[in-house]
């Protein structure tokens, strides 16, 4: 026997005992009656309600885009979209990830946006160029640096990135994901919609 008609027997069960205790202890049976499938309707609805939400989220992950990143070894990185949406408004930022010594130099790229990126399509990240951040010194545009960070990036690359990406869909939810690259890995650690954000 399956789990919803046991529930349901056990909810006819219980209406039933329900009406005769109360019906039997005041006299009044109809009135006992429209209680009891009031409260039922209630609880039916509730529960259309929750159904009717859980349908509504679940078709909205569906139709969104989700982004991720993609790179090979011609030094080239693409944000792909995964997802059935139109992706637009898509801006990227990288953080490393490897524990840096107090006064390391490290070097990080500025990105160039990107408009949008159609379903299941991916587009190039472009470097606008990049910073060296010393310790507690001012960030110094480098822009000639851009292809010694690609060397040490991907496949064979020894740094570990995350990168950060905030989007948004064409009906102008934001979203943010976070994606980890680690010595060839890629591995999406969160990609949500931000809230309260339209």
């Amino acid at each position: 026997m399956s789990q919803n008609r046991v529930v349901l027997i056990a909810m006819l069960v219980a209406y039933c005992l329900a009406t005769a205790v109360l019906g039997g202890a005041t006299g009044r049976w109809s009135e006992v009656i429209y209680f009891l499938t009031g409260l039922i309707l209630l609880w039916y609805t509730w529960e259309t309600r929750e159904v009717r939400r859980a349908t509504l989220r679940q078709t909205a992950m569906m139709m969104r885009p989700f982004l991720g990143i993609e790179y090979g070894d011609e030094r080239k990185i693409w944000i792909h979209n995964l997802g059935k949406g139109v992706a637009r408004a898509v801006t990227c930022h990288n953080v490393i990830l490897d524990v840096v010594q107090p006064g390391d130099r490290l070097l990080t790229v500025a990105w160039k946006p990107i408009d949008f990126i159609p379903e299941g399509q991916k587009r190039e990240l472009i470097g606008e160029g990049a910073f060296v951040e010393a310790g507690d010194e001012e960030r110094e545009k480098v822009s000639e640096r851009m292809e010694t960070w690609l060397a040490d990036f991907g496949p064979r690359g020894r740094s570990a990135y995350e990168f950060i990406i905030d989007y948004a869909d064409l009906a102008g939810s934001q979203y943010c994901a976070v994606v980890k690259v680690n010595r060839g890995h890629t591995e999406v650690v969160k990609d949500a919609e931000l809230p309260g954000r339209r």
